[in-house]
């Protein structure tokens, strides 16, 4: 399922996730925000992909709308960093001067509960971890010491080179992804949400109901200024590890798709 070209507010299910989804074009007709959630035909593995253009008008529009083929071209690359390359070289290509797009890239394993995050230039995820009932922006555990070239947006350079980390989710834990007009949006003062009023606002929704997640930001957007409302698209994502198992499969197999998902083996294997 993808969108981005009009308001959407709908839940989804993959193997292993809950999945709710949001979407307001600044314009309420087209919008350079982008979503696409696929999951393969055996149902073991899903990717997700919320992305957003630079501008809010008919030609991010029409680029969202061509960044989505490209990733439709190459959703069957099992190594997330090489789809992210593919992507951005492809991009690249077809973007005007100065444009570009970040992007958020997730790949989630069923067998392992692992959902793999790369991030290109787009804000940082944010997580609820179930055990200790709080939420906290995702980033990879290793030191940030990341050359230039690395994880920026799309279109920026054909050689930009791109790493992913992994999560493990566990029954309860919960994803927010989301586009910088969220963050960005102001208060009647003027104040801008940021990443920190966000987690504030997600903190007085009982984590135990994901699904009122997306309506508590949505009340907060109704809430800023009206000089402020239809500015920038807004798109948010919510993910529930729900503990689903796909169809069975031997040790072998989950350990091949795995390593190819890491990048450990090629995609010829």
């Amino acid at each position: 399922m993808w969108g981005g070209s009009g308001e959407i507010d709908r839940k989804l299910q993959v193997t292993g996730l809950d999945v709710w989804v949001w979407s307001s074009p600044a314009d309420d007709v087209a919008g350079g925000d982008l979503y696409f959630v696929s999951m393969c035909g055996c149902a073991e593995v899903s990717r997700l992909f919320v992305a957003d253009v630079s501008g809010h008008d008919a030609e991010a529009a029409g680029l969202a709308e061509r960044l989505r083929k490209l990733m439709r071209r190459h959703i069957n690359k099992p190594d997330q960093t090489r789809l992210a390359q593919a992507l951005n070289q492809d991009f690249d290509r077809i973007s005007g001067h100065g444009k570009f797009a970040t992007a958020v890239l997730a790949t989630f394993y069923p067998p392992s509960r692992h959902l793999m995050i790369l991030n290109a230039g787009h804000p940082r995820p944010l997580c609820y971890n179930a055990r200790t009932r709080g939420w906290v922006p995702l980033d990879p555990e290793a030191p940030v010491a990341i050359e230039s070239v690395r994880n920026l947006p799309l279109g920026i350079t054909a050689e930009g080179q791109f790493r992913q980390f992994a999560v493990q989710m566990q029954p309860g834990d919960l994803i927010l992804i989301y586009t910088d007009g969220i963050t960005e949006s102001q208060d009647q003062a003027g104040k801008m949400l940021g990443e920190k009023g966000l987690i504030d606002l997600l903190s007085t929704v009982n984590p135990e109901r994901p699904e009122d997640l997306i309506p508590a930001i949505q009340q907060k957007m109704r809430s800023a200024s009206s000089d402020e409302l239809g500015l920038d698209d807004r798109t948010v994502m919510v993910l529930q590890a729900n503990g689903q198992e796909p169809p069975q499969q031997g040790l072998g197999e989950r350990f091949r798709v795995m390593a190819k998902m890491l990048g450990l083996i090629g995609d010829s294997h």
